[in-house]
């Protein structure tokens, strides 16, 4: 088919007016757009400028005699041996006691505390004499000294747990590691008590002296089962 010019022309006018329309309907669309929403964001400089307290660090407590766990039980160390209470504390009780037995108040319960505090404080009173006869032959020269230590106890009996195990009071001027091996008997008491050297750091006479005199006086719960048990008592000596 051939075209004149003039037909070229009209075919080419109407694809520029074609052009020219679509692109009118889609700036037209455009402006149907939904608009956008800008929002501005401001920040409370009051808020900003507040200063976070500072947490206050944990205040440390001084490090003192700690009360002996079983390491052969872990489900059992937690239970706490409660500490020997000093001369004096318990002289103060005694007081107490008698000034409230006077004024008639619970007399029989107040008696009955009063028996056990008077046999306490004898008992630690022994003790407390018995270390020092041992102070006065190691240093015969010196002044006998109360002098406050710390020691840290853990023990060693498997399916035992402990009744009492009395705190060393004690007046070495040595400190260390001392393992003292045990035989318990079916009622818990310790029936015998040596030093361990291999396991132990010092061999200062006094400490180790000191460990098998405690150790002895330790109580465990009773197990007819087990008529002798070995086992150990590690005594962590931490001086002044």
């Amino acid at each position: 088919m051939n075209l004149n010019n003039k037909q070229l022309s009209l075919i080419i006018t109407f694809c520029v007016m074609g052009i020219f329309v679509l692109t009118a309907f889609n700036l037209k669309l455009r402006d149907k757009q939904e608009e956008e929403y800008l929002y501005e964001l401001t920040f409370d400089e009051e808020l900003l400028e507040e200063e976070i307290p500072e947490e206050m660090p944990p205040k440390m407590t001084e490090l003192e005699t700690h009360m002996a766990f079983n390491e052969a039980n872990e489900s059992r160390y937690a239970q706490e041996l409660e500490e020997f209470k000093t001369l004096e504390e318990l002289q103060a009780e005694i007081e107490e006691m008698e000034a409230q037995q006077e004024e008639g108040e619970e007399i029989n319960e107040l008696s009955e505390n009063l028996n056990l505090a008077k046999e306490f404080a004898e008992r630690l009173k022994k003790q407390k004499e018995a270390m020092q006869k041992l102070k006065e032959k190691q240093n015969p020269d010196k002044e006998p000294a109360n002098i406050k230590r710390r020691t840290t106890i853990t023990y060693s009996l498997k399916d035992r747990y402990k009744l009492e195990i009395p705190n060393p009071i004690y007046t070495c001027e040595s400190f260390g590691k001392v393992v003292i091996n045990i035989e318990v008997n079916a009622n818990g008491q310790v029936t015998d008590a040596s030093f361990n050297s291999k396991s132990s750091t010092t061999t200062n006479k006094c400490l180790v002296e000191n460990a098998i005199y405690y150790a002895q006086q330790a109580r465990f719960n009773a197990d007819a089962a087990k008529s002798s048990q070995p086992g150990s008592i590690t005594y962590l000596f931490q001086g002044d």
